[in-house]
């Protein structure tokens, strides 16, 4: 998945799971910008999914921002909500619609293939996952969809008062 679909993942778990909206949205993207900064831009790790894609990445993070929300005083919600906007990237990541989801590494082994140039499959016409395309572009305007209705449910009641 790219970009607008893991906003509008993170938006949903604002809506549906109340999550923090920011730490949901910064959750939902910092795996891909450490994971692709990491590979494309260093080299430093064997793929762009690579070591932020993985549950050892999910539950640490969400561990540290549980233990930082109880010392400045926010409580679980910090937590809880990086964990949601974390674990919906990585199911919007899985299998079911990439394939490739290193998800145990380090304690399985894994092939990665490459071809290091970010977004590769854009040159290959045939190969382009419309499905995977079909499906977020859904998920944007379903999400866009939502919070209309909600906005014009708040103008109503703002009417009736």
């Amino acid at each position: 998945m790219i970009l607008p679909g893991h906003l509008a993942a993170s938006f949903l778990a604002h809506r549906y799971l109340r999550a923090d909206l920011p730490v949901a949205l910064v959750a939902g993207i910092l795996p891909d910008v450490l994971d692709k900064g990491l590979y494309y831009l260093t080299r430093l790790t064997p793929n762009s999914r690579v070591p932020s894609h993985t549950l050892l990445a999910w539950v640490v993070s969400s561990l540290v921002l549980l233990g930082l929300g109880w010392l400045i005083g926010r409580r679980a919600v910090w937590g809880y909500s990086w964990f949601a906007g974390y674990g919906l990237h990585l199911l919007c990541d899985s299998p079911l619609t990439s394939g490739d989801l290193p998800f145990l590494y380090p304690f399985r082994t894994y092939t990665f293939t490459s071809s290091g140039f970010p977004l590769d499959w854009l040159l290959d016409f045939p190969d382009w996952p419309w499905a995977v395309i079909f499906l977020e572009t859904a998920l944007v305007l379903f999400t866009l969809a939502l919070e209309l209705r909600q906005r014009r449910r708040a103008q109503r009641r703002q009417v009736l008062i």
